[in-house]
């Protein structure tokens, strides 16, 4: 099959949906791509964008305890989805008691099943405003088995929060990491957060099997 395009705008009118225009290309036969919205509007139209949000102040458990405490994101055994991540934000508004590294901490309910969940202060809603809330479940502590280190984004530190600035705390990892259904990722600091001190929040799309 050989695939034609076309130098030059197509159509000065909107198209209708349906339609078949050319592709269109530039005078050295490249390809011409356009972001005519936002990175993510398509997605977001399409109602498979969510934002889970951790919205109240939680104490983060150390390192990979498996008495976890702090903001995770389930994909159900039963899920017909898998959850890309996109987006991590987090905040702390209390300091660190010790230096503690800062990233995402991920499992599989392969291993064995969460339990002693907590769903407390934790909630997705859609992008789209006004659709619904998909597939995905959000815990503010559970009890995992075999937590794995997935990602270091930085650090936090013992200093007064009013006076040590927290910087890098919104990370867009493009889709790099996918929950298949029975995975989550969970919040990771190497020590214990100041008490009451983090808030999070994950963007992820909903992409059928």
């Amino acid at each position: 099959m050989i695939i034609q395009g076309q130098v030059g705008q197509p159509t000065t009118s909107t198209l209708s949906a349906g339609t078949t225009p050319p592709v269109r290309q530039g005078q050295l036969g490249d390809v011409i791509m356009s972001e005519l919205h936002g990175r993510y509007y398509e997605t977001t139209y399409r109602r498979n964008m969510y934002t889970a949000t951790l919205t109240a102040g939680t104490t983060t458990s150390a390192a990979l305890a498996t008495t976890f405490t702090g903001f995770l994101l389930l994909n159900p055994n039963n899920s017909q989805v898998n959850l890309v991540i996109n987006k991590v934000g987090y905040s702390f508004l209390v300091a660190f008691t010790a230096a503690a590294a800062i990233g995402l901490q991920v499992g599989n309910q392969s291993t064995a099943a969460l339990s002693g969940l907590t769903t407390t202060n934790t909630v997705v809603r859609p992008n789209f405003v006004g659709a619904g809330i998909g597939t995905a479940l959000t815990y503010s502590a559970a009890t995992t088995t075999g937590p794995v280190l997935q990602q270091i984004f930085g650090s936090g530190l013992t200093g007064a929060i009013t006076t040590t600035p927290q910087v890098f705390s919104y990370f867009d990892l493009e889709g790099s990491l996918i929950l298949p259904p029975g995975a989550w990722v969970g919040s990771y600091t190497s020590t214990a957060s100041g008490s009451s001190g983090m808030f999070m929040t994950i963007q992820y799309e909903e992409i059928p099997l």
